[in-house]
């Protein structure tokens, strides 16, 4: 449109198999280069609330599509869902994505989780180098924002654990079968986690650090 909300142009997308037309697209934000390549961000509510990006070329075709997925492994949650609302050009010519992730309650969150989210993909629209080499693709992919593990030791144990974990400090939190949050502190590398306040049981661990998320658990004899 014009800036008098006048049409100049309307085009139908889609990729292969996957015309765009019948789903539920909410496009958030928009990017246009200096040269008129447009760049369009947000979700797609059809299904589990994935978040895509979409290049139209200076011709006003689709050059791709990617969706963004958060965390698949969280595979016991009722529902969740990944949202951005904003775009922004890096000086590396790829964007970042801003926006949210929740889950409901789950093993992997524990009495569910809200967080703030950013997204960097390259100028292809990749998390990771290389999944997109001609900057063109004929059909829809999915990429995945994966939570990592951690490794916790001794498990089971008595008195403390320890977290093999390289970064310096993060945010640590433990939480019981009963999604009741029984530690909450800072991490720092190295550091022994006393275990005298914890009755005897499973329990959650998850770590924020260097922007992302990590899990584990184990047993408190």
């Amino acid at each position: 449109m014009n800036a008098n909300g006048n049409v100049l142009w309307k085009r139908s997308l889609s990729w292969g198999d996957s015309p765009l037309n019948h789903l539920r697209y909410y496009v958030n934000d928009v990017y246009q280069s200096e040269i008129g390549e447009i760049y369009l961000a947000g979700i797609n509510s059809f299904y589990t609330g994935k978040v895509f990006l979409i290049k139209i070329d200076t011709q006003y075709n689709a050059q791709w599509i990617k969706y963004y997925e958060c965390f698949p492994e969280n595979t016991d949650a009722d529902w969740c869902y990944t949202k951005v609302y904003s775009l922004t050009a890096t000086s590396d010519g790829g964007f970042i994505m801003a926006g949210e992730y929740l889950s409901t309650d789950s093993e992997m969150f524990p009495g569910g989780v809200q967080s703030s989210l950013v997204i960097k993909v390259d100028e292809c629209g990749c998390l990771e180098e290389g999944c997109n080499p001609d900057c063109y693709t004929s059909s829809a992919q999915v990429q995945y924002i994966r939570m990592n593990h951690l490794e916790i030791f001794p498990n089971p144990s008595t008195d403390f654990v320890r977290i093999n974990f390289d970064a310096q400090e993060g945010s640590l939190k433990f939480f019981n079968q009963q999604a009741q949050l029984c530690i909450d502190k800072k991490y720092n590398v190295g550091t022994e986690l006393d275990l005298s306040s914890l009755s005897s049981g499973l329990y959650t661990v998850r770590l924020n650090a260097d922007g992302k998320f990590y899990w584990g658990q184990f047993v408190k004899n």
